[in-house]
């Protein structure tokens, strides 16, 4: 295992690009940018790799130089639109550097939170009542937008990687930074929200093998581990549904090559299994607070 993991490393650290600091590889974008980034900033948390840091710092300025003028990011960087989705994951990035020691400028996070709070839907003004609660994907005049389950996780976990984990305290980020938004968001219609858009993704034929259920699961496991520091039956309902019903989609073979037992998750992604697996296990593991970036 520990050799698998420092071919990893290498690979990602390979992949740093030495004139931009962007992460990239084959035809790689700001997704895979953000989550090496991440992961590059949980190795050096409990190794401090003197390389590896060198390439983290490399990463991180290229987050916050590509950061674009809504306060978000998008799938190619320094595009002029962004997403809630792309963004999630940047955030998640930098708090993980700064949790280690490296420098990320307190601008980025506040345009970070004020393009999620903002994006946050708090009345039925032109929209659905069923919508409240949720994230928009993209700013309001965005064609084609739409909130969703996963979208919805993704923006509870980006208020609270970057500091806000209660109503009053981001009401009070509201008014410090003269943000529009009345009503301010509710963190607990959030999770009506999710709740909600849960069953009626799992019951969907197809929807538990669906990309989105994955990384939908992976955020709201995020949110809603953060959020049970104050209500621990919060956390260990919303645990003991998704663990049950992950286990339940757990699927077992003899590896073709080894012969060995193995078990894994299946998702449309692709045909390794690799994506679905990894995202169970990041999500079966949080009891265990493993990871420093999901600790509370």
């Amino acid at each position: 295992m520990g050799a698998a993991l420092d071919k990893a490393i290498d690979f990602i650290c390979a992949q740093v690009q030495p004139s931009s600091g962007y992460v990239a590889a084959h035809g790689t974008r700001m997704y895979s940018h953000a989550f090496a980034t991440l992961a590059l900033a949980e190795v050096y948390g409990v190794s401090r790799r003197e390389k590896v840091r060198n390439k983290l710092q490399e990463a991180i300025e290229f987050t916050v130089k590509s950061q674009n003028g809504t306060g978000g990011w998008r799938y190619v960087p320094f595009t002029n639109d962004s997403d809630m989705s792309v963004t999630v994951c940047q955030v998640v990035a930098l708090r993980a550097a700064r949790n280690v020691g490296i420098k990320v400028p307190r601008k980025t996070i506040d345009r970070a939170l004020r393009y999620v709070i903002e994006s946050a839907i708090t009345t039925t003004s032109n929209t659905r009542s069923s919508y409240l609660g949720a994230f928009w994907y993209q700013p309001h005049d965005q064609k084609f937008n739409r909130p969703s389950f996963a979208l919805c996780a993704a923006g509870l976990t980006t208020l609270f990687q970057a500091g806000l984990y209660d109503d009053e305290s981001m009401r009070r980020h509201i008014k410090t930074n003269k943000i529009v938004k009345n009503p301010p968001p509710s963190i607990q219609r959030s999770v009506a929200y999710m709740r909600k858009e849960y069953r009626a993704i799992h019951g969907r034929p197809g929807g538990p093998e669906h990309y989105f259920y994955y990384y939908g699961n992976y955020y709201a496991a995020q949110a809603m581990y953060q959020i049970g520091g104050k209500h621990p039956e919060q956390w260990s309902g919303w645990y003991r549904m998704v663990r049950d019903d992950l286990l339940a989609m757990m699927r077992s073979r003899r590896n073709p090559e080894t012969g060995r037992p193995e078990v894994y998750w299946a998702s449309n992604v692709d045909r390794t299994n690799a994506y679905a697996t990894a995202c169970a296990l990041l999500i079966l593991q949080f009891p265990l607070d493993h990871l420093p970036i999901h600790q509370r």
